[in-house]
């Protein structure tokens, strides 16, 4: 029952909410890949909130993918 709630709600929030695809360009290569060890540095101003997408890059293959299905 709470489950259904749960997913009723983020049911909701998708369908009443539209989001948008947001590119970033021109950006060196040598910054793109985060070291482990820099993390904490680097990504303290960073702000996400419910909805909000992460995209994986594989630089191998060069493919956008949902971070979650990989």
């Amino acid at each position: 029952e709470a489950i259904a709630k749960m997913e009723q709600a983020a049911d909701e929030f998708t369908n009443k909410n539209s989001f948008k695809k947001v590119g970033i360009q021109k950006i060196p290569r040598d910054i793109l890949l985060l070291k482990p060890s820099h993390s904490l540095t680097r990504l303290q101003g960073q702000k996400f909130s419910l909805g909000d997408r992460v995209i994986f890059k594989n630089l191998r293959y060069s493919n956008d993918a949902p971070n979650g299905a990989i």
